[in-house]
């Protein structure tokens, strides 16, 4: 697939700090409804992160450092944000229950499950995809094609006025852990339970396609021996953070992470 200039702008960091993923820089406006598994986190009715449906109704994963405490609404089966659209649904968030080993700092066991005043009515525009089943790290196979969406920032740099209004997707493939980790990348920096996605040595083209707490699919994209595989659609994956996306040849190049879902299945079930 040819991506052009509207992909991903490629972002550059004075220094190598963990940054949260809060852009949609570039990306391509998908069809309205296509992705309804996607879900808005707003206050005062401004998007703030992404969240996902995936094996429930009555909650949504997110990322955990998107907690806000009071006075959040989640908001599925939407596509343009700034309006009222009736397919739409708006919960209120009655609960944030982070990961109990969310590590701010580190951004390790960056996943979050929020609770719902009432569940989601499943529609043609408002339907959760599946879970995967507990995993260990790097189930996902190396270069498997995924699907990164939100409402990001479509420009680097906090500009609220750049704000995407529509829902952004960008394909990008999963990078193996043990890859994402050498000297070439983050160099030991990742963690257990997370994952890497982007197009490995191109800078540009990797985790600015979603914003945080908004999800990573898998399954419908999916080629094996160049068979469709009949692996269904999954969330694999929670928009976390990234050293920032240098253009090739400025050093090494930094993949977009994510929390791997699998490796938290057990914890979901529970909340």
């Amino acid at each position: 697939m040819k991506f052009s200039a509207n992909l991903c702008v490629s972002l550059a960091f004075a220094s190598r700090h963990k940054q949260i993923s809060s852009r949609v820089v570039g990306g391509e406006i998908v069809a309205p409804n296509s992705e309804p598994y996607v879900v808005s986190l707003q206050r005062s009715g401004a998007h703030f992160c992404g969240a996902s449906l995936a094996g429930y109704l009555n909650k949504a994963i997110t990322a955990g450092h998107c907690h806000n405490a009071y006075g959040v609404t989640a908001v599925a089966g939407a596509h343009k944000i700034d309006v009222y659209e009736s397919r739409s649904q708006s919960r209120a968030v009655t609960q944030f229950i982070v990961h109990p080993n969310y590590n701010s700092y580190l951004l390790e066991n960056d996943i979050a499950i929020i609770k719902l005043s009432s569940p989601f009515v499943e529609t043609d525009y408002v339907k959760p995809l599946y879970l995967p089943r507990q995993m260990s790290q790097d189930w996902v196979p190396h270069d498997s094609p995924v699907r990164v969406c939100g409402w990001g920032n479509t420009v680097s740099g906090d500009v609220p006025s750049q704000m995407a209004t529509e829902l952004h997707c960008i394909d990008i493939n999963v990078i193996a852990y043990s890859i994402c980790n050498d000297r070439q990348h983050y160099n030991g920096e990742l963690s257990p339970g997370m994952m890497c996605a982007g197009v490995d040595g191109v800078g540009g083209k990797d985790a600015c396609g979603g914003d945080s707490g908004g999800p990573v699919k898998y399954g419908d994209m999916v080629r094996i021996n160049r068979l469709k595989s009949n692996a269904k659609n999954k969330v694999v994956g929670v928009t976390s953070w990234s050293y920032g996306h240098p253009h090739q040849g400025q050093g090494a190049y930094y993949p977009g992470v994510y929390t791997d879902v699998a490796w938290y299945r057990n914890w979901i079930d529970l909340q």
